[in-house]
């Protein structure tokens, strides 16, 4: 941030001003009538672009997500990502 902040050319950090990585990262939130998604959505599709941004390294994702790995375990058991029988 303090980077973003001595080369933002306004006297605001703009989304723009920030590194590729952390703009892919950052989620926009577009809220209008009739649009508006449920939060434990967001937070999926959150923590799977992290992961993946992570190359599927599920501690590092964690770390950099502050949640313990076996929450993040719990999440992705949730969303059918781990643990799905195999036949």
């Amino acid at each position: 941030m303090e980077r973003a902040v001595a080369l933002a050319p306004g006297s605001r950090v703009e989304l723009e001003d920030l590194p590729e990585e952390i703009r892919q990262a950052c989620p926009i939130p577009i809220a209008t009538l009739g649009t508006i998604r449920p939060l434990e959505e967001i937070e999926k599709d959150y923590i799977l672009a992290a992961l993946a941004l992570n190359g599927g390294n599920q501690t590092r994702t964690a770390e950099q997500l502050q949640i313990g790995s076996a929450t993040l375990y719990r999440k992705l058991k949730s969303y059918g990502l781990i643990g799905a029988s195999r036949s």
